[in-house]
């Protein structure tokens, strides 16, 4: 990846990061890891739509506005990830040197 690209990343992650209140990117990283572990161990056993099903039912029942924000929260998911991987992509794909010629012959089958 090229050097410009990989400032531009880290700047953006730690600009979010002190957006969300954190001192820096050191404490932000942290932050984050400890969200991401702590999504771990909530959805882990979540395997199936019954234990799934369960584990909602011991949730306290949200408000009528929470619950609108939680489905669309839900509904939006598919596009937040495609965005996600769209952006994450994008700096990757620039640096990557377009093919040139055509595939040898072993690899088309």
């Amino acid at each position: 990846m090229r050097s410009e690209t990989k400032d531009r990343i880290i700047a953006a992650l730690e600009r979010a990061f002190r957006v969300a209140g954190a001192e820096n990117l050191e404490q932000g990283m942290a932050t984050c890891s400890r969200v991401f572990e702590g999504l771990y161990r909530i959805t882990e056993p979540l395997k199936n739509r019954e234990i799934i099903s369960a584990w909602f039912d011991q949730v306290p029942e949200p408000s009528a506005e929470d619950e609108a924000m939680l489905v669309a929260s839900f509904e939006m998911l598919p596009t937040l990830v495609r965005m996600g991987v769209q952006g994450l992509c994008r700096g990757v794909v620039q640096d990557i040197a377009p093919c040139t010629g055509q595939a040898s012959a072993s690899f088309v089958t």
